[in-house]
């Protein structure tokens, strides 16, 4: 028992900094735990987290305590496996053009709950996609720890960008750089440039512009 709740000590998630557990709470309901020993920044991710509107693309948080010196952070149990690892060292099966757009705009949609109250994620990669099934519908955005302060639209163009790759990535099965990607869907290639944009003027400054770019190919 880690306070009131039974662990099964079985790692299903393993990171440089974290450890994380399946739980279950005196009710029975299954739960994740994440351990780290950084507690600065585990409290961090706390307060990020409850402070998220619940969305569900975004795992729900429950409690936060410390124990033995270490942080733990207790989540919504997220089914699935992450996508992969960094965008130059994952290898995927090519998926069609509408779930490959499916995926990204519920991404989209899950972190903008975090640029609503002043973050981005800053770490939109295939690590911290998780997805049960390939189901657009079933995804989670993950790990909050390096979350940044919006302070203007250089952080929202970094985060589009990475959103850009993960969606290139999806339809191609591999990236090395997007910017020389051959887009089957030259129109849609061309959305996916946009935040690349030498003219920053040019730029999408928002997750819901970007999602309205995507649906018109849904």
């Amino acid at each position: 028992m880690w306070r009131k709740y039974t662990v099964d000590l079985d790692i299903i998630g393993n990171g440089s900094y974290c450890k994380v557990y399946k739980a279950y709470n005196p009710e029975g309901k299954k739960l994740a735990i994440k351990v780290m020993p950084d507690i600065e920044v585990a409290e961090r991710e706390a307060k990020i987290m409850n402070r998220y509107e619940s969305s569900p693309y975004l795992p729900r948080y429950y409690d936060f305590f410390i124990l033995n010196k270490k942080a733990h952070l207790v989540t919504e149990y997220v089914k699935g496996k992450s996508m992969g690892g960094t965008f130059q060292n994952t290898v995927l099966p090519k998926m069609d053009e509408p779930v490959s757009i499916a995926i990204t705009i519920n991404v989209l949609k899950g972190i903008e709950k975090l640029h609503k109250i002043g973050y981005i994620h800053d770490d939109v990669k295939p690590k911290n996609i998780m997805l049960y099934k390939n189901d657009p519908e079933q995804l989670k955005v993950i790990d909050f720890n390096i979350a940044k302060k919006i302070t203007g639209n250089k952080e929202m163009h970094k985060e589009l960008q990475d959103v850009c790759k993960l969606c290139a990535l999806l339809l191609n099965g591999s990236l090395e750089d997007i910017r020389s990607t051959e887009f089957e869907n030259e129109r849609l290639g061309a959305v996916l440039l946009n935040p690349f944009s030498p003219d920053e003027e040019e730029r999408y400054t928002s997750a819901r512009q970007l999602i309205h770019q995507l649906e018109s190919f849904l």
